[in-house]
């Protein structure tokens, strides 16, 4: 007696076991980080962007030799008007830990101007938490940062 599924997403088994079709068992409701997590940081509120690098977003998420982990970064900048200087010129850096990733560099030749930077990362080797984070700073002229995302998403390797 039981059900049988050919291809099915399952989020959260409830049964005291199960038994696969090579006759293998387990007896736990729930295998150890058997579903896919994902982590976020987002935000609306502005920050005006200086020469120094400032922490935007920033989340951690575990993992183990199993896991791979994609990241996705989304930034929305608007340059702004700035005395003998209306070009401006903005480094967007995606960090893991202390390790740059993937960066951007985003040039407004006119004050007012809105781009988006859109960074990603993905590494499936390793194990243990793992911290990203979004800098960000101005090079020229003078810029701020509006909505932005970050997301972590944690899941098995196909090949696991």
């Amino acid at each position: 007696s039981g059900a049988y599924l050919q291809s099915a997403f399952i989020r959260n088994i409830t049964t005291a076991k199960i038994t696969f079709l090579d006759g293998s068992v387990q007896e736990s409701a729930m295998a150890t980080n058997a579903v896919a997590e994902r982590k976020f940081d987002a935000s609306v509120s502005t920050v005006t962007l200086s020469g120094t690098l400032v922490n935007i977003a920033s989340v951690t998420i575990g993992k183990n030799t199993a896991d791979y982990i994609e990241v996705d970064a989304v930034v929305r900048i608007e340059s702004q008007p700035k005395l003998n200087d209306n070009q401006a010129e903005v480094e967007v850096r995606l960090r893991e830990g202390t390790t740059e990733v993937d960066t951007q560099i985003l040039k407004f030749p006119a004050p007012g101007e809105l781009q988006v930077a859109r960074l990603k990362f993905m590494v499936d080797s390793g194990n243990g938490n793992r911290t990203y984070s979004v800098i960000a700073r101005v090079n020229a002229g003078a810029a701020i940062i509006g909505r932005r995302s970050l997301a972590a998403k944690r899941d098995k390797k196909s090949n696991a």
